[in-house]
């Protein structure tokens, strides 16, 4: 179906076959661990239910004295039955291990293992509520109070956290949540700012169509624009709407008679005809991950067609073809009912990786997290510079998913997101240190991120060209310089922490102090706070705004100046 993600093909399928030391396996059950005492609750005394959280250690590398670095699993699912986690993003952990002399450590993040996840029978909202970032915090730093005692790592000299994206964000705020615990973080392309209209998302997509470093053309983001411009001048007419059902093949009777299939085919229209810069590797052989193959491919449909609909259609068979030639059948058609997608969305049962419904299940978990903590929502509103069809992903659209599946006002949902950038700071990132934060120009999410460090040990490396987390995988043929030096970077910048490391500072669970943040959620599981009522509710919508940064020298810039960055956290706070 058009709407549920063929998630493989984006995930750089070509790279999957890496050298065996360079990926930390699941596929092995031998190798697989479990901690069972972890708690589903860790700010509610009164709740003593525990699930059985897995790990992966690898110690191929550890050298007497050296460091601890743990990889934060996040919402990218590898924990599935079945599957081979860690396969690219955790190749740069494994050889910086190999440089450093580390132990390695991978943490299953809870809910995101699907039916293996033993500590809610059912994924109903109400089973939901313990899926949290602060209680997924809390069970990483119970998981190294425990581990760090029973694996003898009591000589540690420093713990490092690596994450990317939501990882990346836990990364951090596991840094200022547990500094006691957790010596330093390398925060990955991690967004930071909770915000509901996450308008800056297409604003970047399109900049990136542009963006000749990566291959991108003013003409390729022009014919991109105007042939979802001349779909939306279609939907208003029966018989382009008939046309339009022809060209993309799409299920049913006149699906595009109803408004709400509309909006899910402009929402997915992504899944139809599909760019994603935050995916742009060059290395990639297909276009749905290569911007310069898209474009250049788009150029070329676009002078043997007469309009630019048109193209976008032979974009979309061509790629279809990619996927065949790589072993994925193309649908029958694409499917793009509403109805049905809200009822798989809102199927509750767990079901295994191998399961077809594994997929929207977890898209449903990770809808809750928007939803209950972080908004993200990638709205496409009219008069933005958004390039698909404009006006009909809203945030007004997606608050009213929210409600069909979680039963939450949009009140609530806007509530939630304020509470999260009061709780961790937003994107300034106020108190914490040692981190480092690491973005590429192409990738969307850097709108969200820190790039400015309020704290002099709080660096910022943004590199030109690059995608989401594009410099965790191995390096590799054709990975550009650049890519390569941010690296280089982040090994610098972990070797001068580790000058400073003291040998057991971080593995002495009985030091460990609750900062302001955690002393506030036990506090609240204690006296929590009251339920809204639905006509006091704030229902208009509206962002928290970033803080604005102290002026201070950027501390690290990769290959971006300083004026590049400074205005560009301009724009960002305007909006």
């Amino acid at each position: 179906m058009a709407w549920q993600r063929h998630h493989e093909t984006v995930q750089r399928l070509w790279n999957e076959l890496r050298e065996a030391e360079t990926t930390l396996d699941l596929s092995d059950p031998s190798k697989i661990q479990k901690y069972c005492d972890q708690k589903l609750d860790h700010f509610d005394p009164q709740n003593t239910e525990t699930w059985c959280q897995r790990f992966l250690t690898n110690a191929t590398f550890e050298k007497p004295g050296g460091p601890a670095f743990i990889y934060i699993d996040g919402d990218n699912f590898p924990w599935r039955s079945g599957r081979r986690p860690c396969t690219n993003v955790c190749n740069n952990i494994v050889q910086l291990a190999k440089e450093f002399g580390a132990i390695i450590l991978a943490v299953e993040h809870r809910y995101y293992g699907g039916a293996d996840f033993d500590g809610v029978p059912d994924f109903t909202t109400q089973n939901l509520k313990y899926l949290t970032s602060r209680q997924a915090l809390a069970d990483l730093n119970q998981f190294w109070a425990w581990i760090s005692i029973s694996a003898q790592l009591s000589n540690v000299s420093e713990v490092v956290v690596f994450g990317g994206s939501y990882a990346g964000s836990l990364s951090a705020w596991a840094r200022k949540l547990y500094p006691e615990s957790f010596g330093a973080s390398v925060a990955s392309s991690a967004p930071l700012l909770a915000q509901a209209n996450f308008v800056g998302y297409n604003d970047v997509v399109a900049s990136a169509l542009t963006a000749p470093l990566v291959g991108g053309s003013p003409e390729c983001l022009a014919t991109f624009s105007k042939g979802h411009a001349e779909l939306k001048e279609m939907m208003t007419r029966a018989e382009g709407r008939r046309a339009v059902e022809k060209k993309f093949n799409l299920c049913g009777y006149n699906p595009l008679d109803d408004e709400n299939n509309i909006a899910l085919l402009a929402d997915d229209f992504g899944e139809v005809v599909t760019t994603i810069p935050q995916n742009n590797d060059p290395g990639c052989e297909h276009t749905r991950c290569n911007i310069k193959l898209f474009c250049g491919n788009l150029s070329i449909m676009t002078k043997s067609t007469v309009s630019a609909i048109d193209a976008l259609q032979l974009m979309h068979d061509f790629q279809i073809q990619e996927k065949e030639a790589r072993g994925y059948p193309a649908p029958a058609c694409w499917n793009v009912n509403y109805a049905e997608f809200v009822d798989f969305m809102n199927r509750t049962e767990k079901v295994s990786g191998t399961d077809p419904r594994a997929w929207p299940q977890l898209e449903r978990l990770y809808f809750y997290q928007q939803c209950n903590e972080f908004g993200g929502f990638k709205t496409c509103e009219t008069g933005s510079n958004c390039p698909y069809a404009q006006g009909y992903n809203t945030i007004h659209w997606y608050l009213e998913r929210c409600r069909l599946f979680f039963d939450m006002s949009p009140g609530d949902v806007l509530h939630n997101i304020d509470k999260t950038n009061e709780f961790y700071g937003g994107a300034a990132y106020p108190g914490a240190t040692y981190t480092v934060f690491v973005n590429g120009e192409v990738d969307p999410w850097h709108w969200l991120s820190t790039l400015v460090g309020e704290d002099p040990t709080v660096d910022a490396i943004f590199v030109k060209g690059a995608s989401h987390c594009e410099w965790m995988n191995a390096v590799g043929p054709g990975m550009p310089g650049m890519v390569i030096e941010a690296k280089k970077a982040i090994q610098n910048k972990i070797a001068s922490w580790l000058l400073m490391a003291e040998p057991g500072k971080h593995t002495k669970p009985e030091a460990t102090k609750d900062t302001k943040e955690v002393k506030s959620l036990k506090a609240e599981a204690k006296d929590p706070e009251p339920a809204k009522d639905a006509k006091d509710a704030k229902e208009k919508p509206k962002d928290a705004k970033a803080a604005k940064p102290k002026e201070n020298k950027l501390s690290k810039f990769l290959l971006a100046t300083e004026s590049e960055i400074t205005s560009h956290l301009q724009v960002r706070m305007e909006l």
